[in-house]
């Protein structure tokens, strides 16, 4: 099991598309957090490390997923599910919806899975592939409970649905390595809202950005 997480530093040598020399000495980690990356560094990172294990000899064994950790926006118009209780006693769960990617030889193809899943189901799903018992029931996390770990909650999914039963079985081939690599990782990529038919539109109820509005002048200062 390898976890693989971006930084502050540029750790494969990208660089941001955009040529300001402010945004070439500050934006150059290859983690997507506003404020000290690029997210096409980020991305091209991500690309550059499902490629490598592609083409190893790992490939058959592999199970990758893509995970992220913030919203980043308020693009989502579900509201945030309440299924466990907040330290301060309120109900609460998780925030607005971000995707996540599974990519192996053994995924279903083509599927969107839509069971209730968060990082937590990570370790469900690591305790389900090598027959763990689940963190919240060890005795030496039994004092933090109902606020510790969350892998016993029923309403979390163990990313199991994500994996093809018939490919798991032998029943299926699996899908080939060349399914999941991804060509020409590049900075600045060639696909942009303009090139795959996307037009931004603006979300009813959310004031428009003023005229004139350049974010990175604000984290430049006066």
């Amino acid at each position: 099991v390898v976890f693989v997480k971006g930084g502050y530093a540029d750790s494969l040598g990208f660089r941001p598309a955009n040529r300001s020399a402010y945004v070439q000495g500050n934006f150059t980690g290859d983690d997507d957090h506003p404020g000290y990356s690029d997210a096409q560094v980020s991305e091209a990172m991500v690309a550059t490390f499902v490629n490598a294990i592609a083409r190893s000899r790992y490939w058959k064994s592999s199970a990758i997923l893509i995970l992220w950790d913030d919203s980043d926006g308020l693009y989502d118009h579900v509201p945030p599910p309440r299924f466990e209780r907040c330290p301060d006693g309120h109900p609460c769960g998780d925030g607005p919806r971000v995707p996540a990617m599974l990519i192996s030889p053994y995924a279903r193809d083509h599927a969107i899975v839509s069971d209730v899943s968060d990082h937590t189901s990570v370790a469900k799903f690591l305790a389900e592939l090598f027959g763990l018992p689940p963190l919240a029931t060890l005795p030496d996390e039994a004092r933090y409970m109902p606020d510790g770990p969350r892998d016993t909650n029923p309403v979390l999914s163990d990313l199991t649905a994500a994996f093809d039963p018939q490919r798991l079985s032998g029943a299926k081939p699996l899908i080939p390595a060349s399914a999941a690599i991804i060509t020409n990782v590049s900075v600045p990529p060639h696909a942009s809202c303009a090139t795959i038919g996307i037009r931004p539109v603006h979300v009813p109820g959310l004031a428009r950005p003023p005229a004139g509005f350049a974010p990175i002048a604000d984290e430049r200062g006066p």
